[in-house]
């Protein structure tokens, strides 16, 4: 077990998991047919959908699946939807698949049990969707520590950031964006992987306090545009090494 497990185990009252996602890029679009959502339904009965409208785009209220009225785009083309089960999102958009739930855990055989159980349902009605081959992987989390009597978020980023010595310069929205380019084996062959992560200073509010915390997003994702194929059954190769690849990320970071 690493320092930085120790760490978080002891910083976890401080910690805050906005989501995470597995994503799964393919060719083409998945269109919310009849067919499709009564695959759906037979796996997941307490399942609603909804058209998706984007992160600032308004919130249409999920329906029950096959109550839900056609989700189609104009001139009944491509709409991207989203569906919501009790314990996993899907959510459609052109090229891919964003697989999730908002269930993380601090350490990173948790996570990594938490994240296979996920999958494993999302695996029992993938072949709905009738995908040929997987053209790329994404893990993304994003998570959050909150400000704290021996936590600054200001001092955090005034250590990170080398912050130019002019008498004029303001501390307003630090950020920092880094990538740490490597290689993955998946069924025995070598992969260029990036490791993005995203650190920026977030502010977040309670019943009781307003308070600043820092977020990083890291995102773990396979190399565009080398005409990489995967299937399915590879996803626990990527994972398992995503997960681990994430916590090392964050050992680095605090």
């Amino acid at each position: 077990m690493s320092l930085f497990v120790n760490k978080i185990e002891y910083m976890a009252d401080n910690i805050c998991v906005f989501n995470r996602s597995m994503v799964f890029f393919h060719e083409g679009v998945i269109h919310c047919t009849h067919d499709v959502k009564t695959g759906i339904a037979g796996k997941l009965p307490n399942a609603r959908i909804a058209p998706w409208t984007g992160e600032d785009g308004g919130f249409i209220a999920p329906q029950p699946i096959m109550a839900a009225p056609p989700i189609v785009g104009p001139d009944n083309g491509f709409c991207p939807w989203i569906v919501y089960d009790n314990d996993m999102v899907l959510l459609f958009l052109p090229n891919r698949i964003e697989v999730s739930n908002s269930s993380f855990e601090i350490n990173e055989e948790g996570e990594l049990a938490n994240l296979k159980s996920l999958l494993d349902k999302f695996s029992s009605f993938v072949e709905l969707f009738k995908i040929n081959s997987i053209k790329r992987f994404a893990y993304v989390p994003k998570t959050g520590i909150d400000e704290t009597e021996t936590f600054n978020v200001n001092d955090y980023f005034k250590k990170t950031i080398n912050f130019p010595k002019l008498e004029t310069w303001r501390y307003e929205e630090p950020a920092v964006q880094l990538n740490f380019p490597t290689t993955m084996t998946i069924a025995s062959r070598d992969y260029e992987v990036n490791r993005l992560c995203n650190i920026i200073k977030g502010h977040k509010k309670s019943d009781s306090k307003d308070y600043d915390c820092v977020i990083i997003n890291n995102d773990i994702n396979t190399f565009g545009g080398k005409g990489y194929e995967f299937s399915f059954g590879d996803t626990d190769d990527f994972m398992t090494q995503a997960v681990k690849m994430h916590f090392q990320v964050l050992e680095h970071l605090f």
